[in-house]
């Protein structure tokens, strides 16, 4: 496990290196109905044009890198887009979007699903799914992971974790964890526990079989053990344990 991941954040350095020196002007790119990759570019149909080439459908039989994707792209290990993944993007070992400069013109949207990661330098929309992590800079939609999530801002979204998601902002959303939900401010939120909330700002619903932390809860809080926060507007119902420093019902 460990080689794979050190060969992820190996390939994310070096794709980003790689971005800041060979950036495309937007009227460069072309657009292929269909791509094949044998093994690794320029190894493909896209020759050594695969860097500005826009892929409706890209198939790779192991490592694929294009300029963007619009409908489906499926690759056996890493599958690479440096403006954007729209539609259906699989692969066995991870998913890379959005790491060239000109990315934070466009937002990905749509379904990944990956063996280790899913990786976005710009937003995305839609459903994100992996055995390790998913990261991006924002998010709206459904995510599920067997380790981590993180994201610089969440809305509008679903997240379920067996270990940890982690936000700058998350708004209009249902978290619930096995082990811990992570977030800086949060609004209109339903939040449930079987291990550890931690949120700075909470307007909703906290119910928790161990374990609600907050700065600030309006709403409802609920606990079979402990919610814990330092001012409470709402109402406050425990089995066991409720802790606020100042509470207005």
């Amino acid at each position: 496990m460990k080689t794979p991941i050190i060969l992820l954040i190996l390939l994310s350095f070096a794709f980003q290196s790689f971005a800041q020196e060979e950036s495309t002007p937007a009227q460069e790119f072309r657009t292929v109905p269909l791509q094949f990759t044998f093994m690794t570019p320029p190894i493909g149909t896209n020759g050594t044009l695969f860097y500005k080439t826009i892929n409706d459908v890209s198939l790779n039989t192991f490592i694929g890198v294009g300029a963007a994707s619009n409908i489906v792209e499926l690759s056996g290990f890493i599958g690479v887009n440096r403006l954007y993944s729209d539609g259906v993007q699989l692969s066995g070992f991870a998913n890379i979007s959005g790491f060239d400069p000109l990315a934070a013109d466009y937002s990905s949207e749509g379904v990944q699903f990956t063996g280790i990661a899913n990786i976005n330098g710009n937003a995305y929309n839609g459903i994100q799914g992996s055995g390790f992590m998913n990261i991006n800079r924002s998010f709206k939609g459904l995510q599920g992971s067997g380790f981590m999530n993180i994201n610089q801002s969440s809305s509008n979204s679903f997240q379920g974790a067996g270990f940890m998601n982690v936000n700058m902002q998350s708004e209009n959303g249902f978290m619930g964890a096995g082990f811990a939900n992570v977030a800086l401010t949060g609004t209109n939120r339903v939040q449930g526990t079987g291990f550890l909330n931690v949120s700075e700002n909470i307007a909703g619903i906290q119910g928790a079989g161990f374990a609600n932390v907050s700065k600030e809860m309006e709403g409802i809080q609920g606990a079979g053990f402990a919610n814990i926060a330092q001012d409470v507007q709402g109402i406050q119902a425990s089995g066991f344990i409720n802790v606020a420093k100042n509470v207005k019902g």
